[in-house]
């Protein structure tokens, strides 16, 4: 489910086709490259939420390995899809007929009728859910110490992703008590998760071309200087001579700076004859010419 490659097109065009994802970073096309920083699929409690959040009671969502004892083992996918659990003052949908996990003490929870369905809303679809009431009251509504086992499609296979139930507290007189308003008629909560880029997941991105604006160009000429200036004919912060060499003064250099683009610069003399022309050629970003 975890995607491990990544394709590039431009304009239609594959340019860089099953990249490893891990690798992106060694990876230049067009100039440029990409760098991915990919998630395990995971539940997401910052931006899991009820609807009308204010007063409603607490929740608690587990996944992964949820019993690993010697007599019931369950585990859960972690999938990459959100889910809304919707609550009704009706019968709007009904459990699974399941045995749950394995081992001797697997919880087996018979179908019943509820006041309440699960929906993938990443896909847009209901899915199928088991109710385990063995510790609670059997009456189709979720309570203390209920558990909802949400069931999804993976191939041809049907899972147990997210295990969901609301929260209840031991008050001392009053026994267990609900940590918040209990859901009626309309209250969601919805379940988001953390998800790895899958198949078929894309991304898209334009970038513009470096261009010259000629009327900035002309105002940035204010801009352009020479240095040093004026030149020295020895000067501390040239470029030391190599250790191999004794003799000489090694490089002699003079700096035109804050050149635009295209730009073309010509050298003269006291009297007007030309000794050198040059040409800002580099890159729009390189403003500068030794």
């Amino acid at each position: 489910m975890k995607a491990s490659t990544y394709s590039v097109t431009a304009d239609g065009n594959l340019i860089l086709k099953d990249a490893v994802i891990e690798d992106s970073e060694s990876n230049i096309f067009d100039g440029m490259r990409v760098a991915f920083q990919n998630d395990n699929n995971r539940y997401d409690p910052d931006n899991s939420s009820w609807n009308n959040p204010e007063g409603m009671i607490e929740v608690l969502v587990r996944e992964g390995t949820l019993s690993n004892s010697p007599f019931w083992q369950f585990e859960g996918i972690q999938a990459p899809y959100d889910y809304e659990i919707i609550f009704s003052d009706q019968i709007v949908a009904a459990s699974l007929d399941t045995v749950n996990g394995s081992g001797l003490q697997a919880r087996n929870t018979p179908s019943v009728q509820t006041y309440f369905k699960v929906r993938n809303s990443t896909k847009g679809v209901d899915v199928p859910f088991a109710l385990d009431e063995t510790q609670g009251t059997a009456d189709g509504r979720l309570g203390d110490r209920e558990f909802i086992y949400i069931y999804d499609t993976f191939g041809d296979s049907l899972s147990m992703t997210y295990e969901f139930r609301i929260r209840f507290q031991s008050v001392l007189g009053q026994g267990r008590v609900p940590t918040g308003d209990l859901p009626e008629e309309g209250d969601v909560f919805t379940l988001r998760t953390y998800k790895a880029f899958r198949s078929n997941d894309s991304y898209s991105f334009t970038t513009t071309e470096s261009k010259v604006d000629n009327d900035a160009a002309k105002s940035d000429l204010d801009l352009v200087r020479v240095v040093p200036n004026p030149y020295i004919a020895a000067a501390s912060w040239e470029s030391k001579l190599p250790p191999t060499i004794t003799s000489g003064r090694g490089e002699r250099k003079i700096q035109f700076q804050n050149v635009p683009a295209g730009s073309v610069i010509r050298i003269f003399t006291v009297r007007g004859d030309l000794v050198r022309e040059l040409r800002h050629e580099g890159s729009i970003d390189r403003g500068f010419i030794d």
